[in-house]
């Protein structure tokens, strides 16, 4: 297949049933659904129950696992594997070779860099005050404040990365960690709040 066509022929090669002006698509018994605007590259292969909105790019040999929900304007780059059960919520920059393990939940905006590894149950958060017009009228609108993971980064099991923060190049996160503030390259943090534990060795960066 070639890098960049468009979603129906993708669909009508690789799935079962394509429904006629729509993006809906059955492989056996199970549905995927995929907006008409998607982009995809080479050897992407997406799992049963997954969903991909509008304006999202694919790249080559991407690997999407069951039950995934990709909104709209996400970008994932070449070789990224999104485990079953995430939820990407959109207007997400994922690099080369990056690795987003089962049921973690990246919020709207976020920047993963390449080579990055979130492990199972990683939560992103975005919003630094909860504020909803209904609720709280007299507050300023919700505002969107996406986190950034750099290169290299692993952040382990079950850990919470707050709104606006940036994880720099081959930082490591350890399990069940909440991140409310920047860290910094190569450090290695832990606890909650997560505080500098460790320097990660030269021998095991990017």
């Amino acid at each position: 297949m070639e890098k960049g066509q468009m979603t129906s022929e993708f669909i009508g090669k690789n799935y079962l049933n394509l429904h006629l002006g729509g993006a809906e698509a059955q492989m056996g018994f199970n549905f995927v659904t995929i907006y008409p605007t998607v982009n995809f590259g080479k050897n992407v292969s997406i799992g049963n129950f997954v969903t991909i909105e509008d304006f999202c790019v694919l790249g080559d040999n991407v690997l999407i696992g069951n039950g995934a929900v990709i909104r709209p304007e996400t970008h994932l780059g070449n070789y990224v594997k999104i485990g079953h059960n995430c939820i990407l919520e959109g207007d997400i920059v994922i690099g080369d070779h990056s690795i987003i393990q089962t049921q973690c939940h990246i919020t709207h905006g976020a920047r993963i860099g390449s080579r990055v590894m979130l492990a199972p149950g990683v939560i992103g958060v975005n919003d630094k005050y909860m504020l909803h017009p209904m609720i709280r009228p007299s507050r300023k609108m919700w505002r969107s404040e996406p986190f950034t993971i750099e290169d290299g980064v692993r952040v382990g099991a079950g850990a919470i990365i707050l709104a606006g923060l940036t994880i720099g190049k081959n930082a490591y996160v350890l399990p069940g960690s909440v991140v409310d503030g920047d860290v910094y390259e190569n450090e290695i943090v832990s606890g909650n709040p997560a505080l500098v534990v460790g320097i990660v060795r030269e021998d095991d960066r990017i």
